[in-house]
Formats: C-alpha cells, structure tokens, sequence
C-alpha cells in the first residue's frame, strides 16, 4: 500500500523544527557562557582597579606619614641644635668671665706684691738714711735700727760676761738695766760720721779695781776685716758701798 506524501513532509518538517530548536537552544547556551564570563572578567576588572586604589592609597598614606614624621624629627633636630649652641655660648661666655676674673685678681696680686716692695724700699732706704749701716756689719745688716741695737747690746753682754770668766775673781758683776742699750745707742750715733760706719768701732773694756789701778781685759771689734775708725772705752769700776744701797738700781 503507498504510503502518503503528506507524511512523509511532516516527519521532515518536525526533524527540521526539533534541529532547529537544539541549534536555538545551544546558541543561548552559548550566549549565556559568554554574558558569565565576560561578567567575570569585568567583575575581576573592578577588583583588580580597587586593589590598585587600595594600594596607591595605602602607599599615599604611608608617603605621608613619612613625610611629617622626617618633618616632626627634622624640627626636633633642630630645636636639639638651638640648645646645644644656646649652651656652648653660655660656656664660653663663663669661661670668658673666669679667665677675666683670674686676670683680674692675678693684676690685684702683682700690683700688691710691688706695693709692699715699694713700701719695703722706701722703709729700709729711710732706716739707711736716718741709720746708715755697711753690709757687713757684724749679721746686723738689713736689720731695723732697734733690732740692730738689740743684737749690738746682747755682743756686749756676752762679751762681758766672757770677760769678767776670764779675768775677774769677784763672784758677780752687777750693771745698770739700762746701761749696756745706752751704749749701743752711743756707738751708732757716733759711726754715722764715720767713713766705715758702725764697722769701724773698737770698744775697750777695762776694770778699775782701785782709784789709781785700771786693766783692760776685753777688747771687742765689730769687724775685724775692717780698719778701726773710732773708739770706745767702758771701764768697770769696784763700788764698796754696801749691797743695800744698790741693789735696787742695778741687775745682774
């Protein structure tokens, strides 16, 4: 039996419509992959773009901090500088001042010292004016007038005391206190007509045991290098007035 031509016609025109269909269907497929990936990729996009702001502001901030903290230390470091002058000046400054100071008592000290040398002069040049001495006056040279009488008047008492050892038998010999500085005082008025001074003098010490009856028994130079210009003579006389009577005037 034939079969139709009809039908034959629909079944192709349903395998074309269902072929067509899958094509359709594989096409939004396709489509639908491509819109997800290009959804990627853009999504992938914008992350990458806000990671690079992230970090450009990140390394802006960090630019930043760095910059006002080397400006913070920079001004600390120079405040540090503006002390550390500021106290290097005031040193120097009290150093300057102390080095014055020594200066200053240093001229006091110099100008005392010439002072007192100058006083010193000009005394000893009016002790030699008003008691002209030779150097080598029996160790009184350079001495005061007064010290010197006192060293002049402690030579004669030795030298009596030397004297009345050697040469008288009597147990004592008294003198008047002020007997032998009266002396002294006598041998420097003299010397200072003399052209040798007070080293030209020789004084004779003589005992006078009876009226008529006189002996020398000390002779005192006192210089012995230098010629004798003037003499002195001191005699010791014997009293025979009773002890009671001088006592009171006389030492030992």
């Amino acid at each position: 039996m034939p079969i139709p031509a009809n039908s034959n016609n629909k079944n192709s025109n349903q395998s074309q419509r269902h072929q067509s269909q899958e094509q359709q269907l594989r096409q939004l497929q396709l489509q639908q992959r491509q819109h997800q990936a290009l959804q990627q990729q853009y999504l992938q996009h914008q992350q990458q773009q806000q990671q690079q702001q992230q970090q450009q502001q990140q390394r802006s901030h960090h630019h930043n901090n760095n910059s006002s903290s080397h400006h913070t230390h920079h001004h600390h470091y120079h405040q540090q500088q503006q002390l550390q002058q500021q106290q290097q000046q005031k040193q120097q400054q009290q150093q300057q001042q102390q080095k014055q100071q020594q200066q200053q008592l240093l001229q006091q000290q110099q100008q005392q010292q010439q002072q007192q040398q100058q006083q010193q002069q000009q005394h000893q040049a009016s002790i030699e004016n008003q008691y002209p001495l030779e150097p080598a006056t029996i160790a009184l040279t350079a001495s005061p007038h007064e010290d010197a009488l006192q060293k002049l008047t402690q030579r004669l008492e030795c030298e009596l005391r030397l004297a009345k050892r050697q040469h008288l038998a009597c147990t004592e010999v008294l003198l008047p206190a002020d007997l032998l500085p009266r002396i002294s005082s006598q041998m420097f008025e003299l010397s200072e007509k003399e052209p040798c001074g007070i080293r030209g003098c020789t004084i004779y010490i003589e005992f006078e045991d009876e009226p008529d009856n006189t002996r020398r028994i000390a002779t005192m130079k006192t210089d012995p290098n230098t010629v004798s210009t003037f003499e002195l003579y001191l005699t010791l006389k014997q009293d025979r007035r009773g002890w009671t009577s001088l006592l009171p005037q006389f030492l030992k």
